[in-house]
């Protein structure tokens, strides 16, 4: 009996070999897991916000939309996500560009605070705002019909007014919509600050514009 459990033994180890080797042999080399995707935490902008208004110094805030579980930080919904304007530069002969850099924090339950860094601006959906409102938010292109002439507003293909916005799985890093010439600068870590910027004449991003983030490293 001993022998044939020795014997079966040696079976399943060669097996087992043989299935590690074969796709080695075949000039294949076993997939590696997919990175799993960073969590992204989606908040809607709590105010106006208009760079020829605000100074360096001053706090904008954001109210987080869905809760978001993180093995680092749990953030509940309606928790106020915090961000400080820590530099606005105006047009000059260098530049024609508006920007604001901001640095954005939550507090974790527990009290703890972490920065963020803003990964997305998405059209401001809010509450109040009426059909005009989201038109005039969306993209130019989508506004214009033929030749440039303005057509007919469609209400099948706007967001609806006094609902939840629908959630995309996983926005793109760097990801602008429906808000005019705007520019989005990702944080290249964590702690760092992120970077808006425009062509206009001023930086105008309205309540309910939608912001995503990405968790950055908890402070001290």
């Amino acid at each position: 009996m001993r022998r044939i459990m020795q014997a079966l033994c040696g079976v399943f180890q060669a097996a087992l070999l043989l299935t590690l080797l074969i796709p080695c042999l075949a000039g294949q080399v076993p997939a590696a897991p997919a990175a799993k995707a960073e969590p992204q935490l989606w908040a809607k902008l709590q105010g106006n916000f208009d760079s020829a208004k605000v100074k360096v110094g001053d706090f904008i805030s954001a109210r987080v939309t869905y809760d978001l579980n993180s093995p680092n930080c749990t953030v509940a919904a309606d928790s106020l996500i915090v961000g400080k304007v820590m530099d606005i530069a105006q047009p000059s002969a260098n530049s024609n560009r508006n920007e604001v850099s901001i640095l954005f924090a939550v507090a974790c339950m527990g009290g703890r605070r972490i920065p963020l860094n803003l990964v997305a601006v998405l059209y401001a959906i809010d509450n109040g705002q009426s059909l005009m409102d989201l038109y005039n938010s969306m993209p130019s292109g989508q506004q214009l019909g033929a030749g440039g002439a303005h057509r007919m507003i469609d209400p099948s293909v706007l967001p609806s007014s006094g609902t939840a916005p629908e959630v995309l799985e996983q926005v793109k890093i760097g990801q602008v919509t429906g808000v005019h010439h705007l520019l989005l600068g990702v944080a290249g870590g964590a702690r760092k600050n992120s970077e808006l910027s425009t062509t206009d004449k001023k930086l105008h991003l309205a309540k309910g514009t939608r912001l995503v983030f990405q968790l950055g490293t908890t402070k001290g």
